[in-house]
């Protein structure tokens, strides 16, 4: 598999990331879009890394690179400094793409 898909899969994990801090940082906004782009987004991530055992190895350095773009892309979109939020993501990647799992 080539670097496309390693892309592709990093900006899905940015994306389900981004939406897993507006939703802990803003409870008051959680809405019924934000639910559907987390099950959309991880139902993705999740059919890609089925689909590509090569890219299971690079999880790690993904989940860095995507964490970083999403913290900053969160902190734009919330109006927060991105200081307020973690520097190091506070969920494993069993947490990310668990369909169950919303941050309080």
């Amino acid at each position: 598999m080539g670097s496309s898909d390693k892309r592709a899969l990093e900006q899905r994990l940015t994306l389900l990331l981004v939406h897993l801090l507006k939703w802990k940082y803003q409870p008051a906004r959680r809405g019924r879009s934000w639910q559907a782009i987390l099950e959309s987004q991880r139902e993705s991530a999740a059919y890609m890394l089925k689909d590509n055992s090569t890219l299971k190895p690079q999880l790690g350095q993904m989940l860095h690179h995507a964490y970083a773009k999403a913290c900053m892309n969160a902190a734009r979109e919330m109006g927060i400094e991105q200081d307020v939020l973690p520097r190091k993501c506070p969920w494993e990647m069993s947490k990310i793409l668990d369909e169950g799992f919303y941050p309080d």
